[in-house]
């Protein structure tokens, strides 16, 4: 996992965000009432889906890719077993606002200079990738 994955998991969130209003507006919805004659009871069948176009098919295909790219960082976040690690890796990537600063994470982790959790992050990322 490289820093630059972690910094494009909000730009991954929010773009699935963004196709997932777009799909819906090609959704198609259809409401079909049943016979009414017996033995059939009079009621409501709704059916909804995609219309089988190419704009369709390349949003699911780019949302699929998306969710797949949400899901490694989700997956490495989760298999960090180092706890702090771990907190600085969601306050400053995953949970964080998007201007979450060091200093406010090295002041909740308890550490004075916003360095500190900083450098703890490039180390870690530096010895998996050894």
């Amino acid at each position: 996992m490289t820093i630059e994955q972690l910094e494009s998991y909000r730009a991954v969130r929010a773009e699935l965000e963004d196709i997932e209003g777009e799909l819906a507006q090609y959704g198609v919805r259809i409401a079909v009432q049943s016979a009414s004659t017996a033995p059939f009871s009079k009621h409501t069948v709704t059916a909804e889906g995609l219309p089988p176009s190419p704009k369709a098919k390349a949003l699911l295909e780019r949302k699929a890719r998306l969710r797949a790219r949400r899901a490694e960082v989700e997956r490495f976040v989760d298999s960090i077993e180092d706890s702090e690690m771990r907190m600085i890796v969601l306050m400053k990537y995953i949970k964080g606002r998007q201007t979450a600063s060091w200093q406010s994470i090295a002041s909740k982790l308890g550490y004075c200079s916003e360095h500190t959790p900083k450098r703890k992050l490039i180390m870690f990322l530096d010895n998996l990738h050894k």
